[in-house]
């Protein structure tokens, strides 16, 4: 009769610390390293997000992702204005904050050319971007992204997207940096100069990154007449990282990226009169064109979404032949464009690549 009342009474309280447990809220990375988060809070190599126009529809791909050659891109079931369970993007940048992650020594800053509290001349960079760090940057995040006045400087709940800017198709690269990656990036983001709005950097950081800390001592790279490539590791793939001066007076896709993948490239950017038009064989040693319409599947795997070049502020590039190179930007390829510096970033997936080339359904032509 004492085992039985004993049993009970250990089921009881196991019952109880279970409950208790369940009712304590879960937050996501509250003792791990940092990193890009997916839209169920795990931690991934790397994710791409592909905000619609006209709302807070997105297409979504990670590290995970597989290859189906005949998919495109699909809209995911939830929405970036999703505030009971926010998705990658969102978890990611509020994963920064100490009252997430429960980590002081997590800070980070974050660059733009039209921020919401400033407005820098047109001798910064055409870029935008978030990176931030662990402690001495060991371990560190680096958003690329084509958002104005986002996110907020104040951070907190600002971080969730903001309907100012719900109009115009926008494009997010999350990529997860290991072994002091956030250094030798850095190195690239001096060549460009961007326009730094906030920075919460610790002073140790700062000096165990020079990279880092000349970008916020606006220390930028002294050869302004410059372009530069740097290839980095996320995860176990290789990426490349290609960044350009505001002299370097050259299309960033002709002729710096076309020439270091030996392919021609496919190209959505935003142009507002400034196009470039068709650059083909044989006046260019590789064709680069314009995407000029877009579609993507609805959240039920059938139904389309389209859009055109128009109402698109993104910026991506896939090659036409080779190793399924996808490539995300912050330079439009723009006339006006070549006085800014700014750059992208390319990698190899086979998966992505397919989700981005089927979802057009118009482009130049050479």
């Amino acid at each position: 009769m004492g085992e039985e009342v004993t049993i009970r009474m250990e089921r009881v309280g196991t019952m109880m610390m279970m409950m208790m447990m369940m009712m304590i809220p879960h937050v996501h990375g509250a003792t791990s390293r940092i990193g890009c988060l997916d839209n169920d809070g795990n931690l991934v190599d790397w994710f791409f997000t592909y905000k619609l126009p006209g709302g807070y529809q997105f297409a979504y791909a990670d590290s995970n992702t597989g290859s189906v050659r005949t998919q495109m891109l699909q809209v995911y079931e939830r929405q970036l204005d999703d505030k009971d369970k926010p998705v990658a993007l969102i978890q990611t940048l509020r994963s920064l904050l100490p009252s997430i992650s429960n980590r002081s020594d997590r800070t980070y800053f974050m660059y733009n050319d039209q921020p919401d509290n400033a407005k820098p001349s047109p001798s910064y960079a055409h870029a935008k971007g978030v990176v931030a760090m662990d402690g001495d940057g060991s371990d560190a995040v680096w958003i690329l992204h084509s958002t104005p006045h986002f996110p907020a400087p104040s951070g907190s709940g600002k971080f969730y997207f903001p309907e100012a800017e719900i109009t115009y198709g926008q494009t997010f690269l999350c990529m997860t940096l290991r072994d002091n990656a956030v250094d030798s990036i850095s190195s690239q983001l001096r060549v460009i100069a961007p326009y730094v709005y906030f920075s919460n950097v610790a002073s140790s950081a700062k000096k165990a990154n020079p990279n880092v800390a000349a970008v916020l001592s606006k220390n930028f790279t002294k050869d302004e007449e410059t372009s530069n490539t740097k290839t980095f590791k996320v995860g176990s793939h290789t990426f490349k990282s290609f960044a350009k001066s505001k002299r370097w007076d050259s299309d960033l896709y002709e002729d710096l990226i076309a020439p270091s993948l030996k392919s021609g490239l496919l190209v959505e950017t935003w142009m507002r009169g400034s196009e470039l038009g068709p650059y083909c064989p044989s006046k260019y040693d590789y064709a680069v064109t314009d995407v000029s319409n877009l579609q993507a599947f609805g959240p039920d795997g059938s139904s389309k979404v389209t859009w055109s070049e128009g109402g698109d502020h993104s910026k991506w590039a896939v090659e036409i032949k080779g190793t399924s190179q996808v490539c995300v930007g912050d330079t439009n390829r723009m006339s006006t464009q070549r006085t800014r510096g700014g750059g992208a970033v390319c990698f190899a997936h086979s998966g992505l690549w397919h989700l981005l080339n089927n979802s057009v359904v118009g482009a130049d032509a050479c």
